[in-house]
């Protein structure tokens, strides 16, 4: 269980599908099937723009974000844009850990190099000069 202190003396715990640390690696082909049933709805099918989500396989945009914001964008959503919350949104049920691992790898996967953007080791290439 993961405690998320809310900025005073009171703490909430909160022990959801995106807070298991153990969760296993992230999966880009099974996250690709994960974004096609959950995401591309919204987002279009290769993440380049739908009918209620902007591009999210962007290269400038991913070339902005870390592995993390996207993570917690995955999970917590962006209910301020429209986004749901996938803790608790999904038809019929929300997203697993893995799934969310997996929709990631998807999305990382997506990146492509950048001119003076560091690409990490996690990514599979080495750093850019």
């Amino acid at each position: 269980m993961m405690r998320i202190s809310t900025g005073n003396s009171r703490r909430r715990s909160f022990s959801g599908p995106g807070n298991n640390a153990a969760a296993a690696a992230g999966d880009a082909a099974r996250g690709k099937t994960v974004y096609a049933a959950a995401c591309a709805g919204c987002h279009g099918p290769e993440g380049k723009g739908g009918p209620r989500g902007g591009a999210v396989a962007d290269a400038s945009y991913l070339a902005l974000v870390s592995d993390q914001y996207l993570r917690t964008t995955v999970i917590a959503g962006r209910t301020d844009l429209g986004m749901p919350d996938w803790r608790g949104y999904a038809p019929g049920q929300p997203l697993t850990a893995q799934q969310i691992s997996d929709v990631v790898a998807w999305l990382i996967a997506q990146r492509r190099p950048v001119p003076g953007r560091p690409v990490s080791a996690k990514e599979g290439r080495s750093h850019v000069p």
